[in-house]
């Protein structure tokens, strides 16, 4: 991944570097919530958002579809069972994960 170059004038910096420091000593990292691409964009852009995060889960929707389909219509049980393993590894991560970050959220708000 490439560094990208802040062009914002010196008021632009400021606010962004305020902006920053509003969330310090938040707990509330999550690697496919709210990881530092999250945190970078919503500080640059104001949405919470990971190209990283989305590509991976792409990767593994169609990894896992195409496995499934491919073992399921030439009968290959290898793929098959492949195919639904990857698809369930992704969905018991976003579960998880979503539990534990709805946790930290509903703990920083007490």
């Amino acid at each position: 991944m490439a560094i990208e170059r802040f062009e914002g004038d010196i008021r632009a910096r400021n606010k962004v570097i305020k902006k920053a420091l509003s969330r310090l000593g938040e707990k509330a990292y999550n690697i496919i919530f709210n990881n530092c691409e999250h945190f970078k964009n919503w500080v640059l852009y104001g949405i919470s958002s990971s190209k990283q995060v989305e590509n991976v889960t792409t990767a593994m929707v169609v990894g896992g579809t195409a496995f499934t389909l491919i073992g399921f219509i030439s009968n290959k049980k290898g793929l098959l069972k492949a195919g639904l393993y990857i698809l369930l590894i992704l969905i018991i991560c976003i579960v998880v994960a979503g539990y534990f970050y709805e946790r930290v959220q509903n703990d920083s708000e007490k």
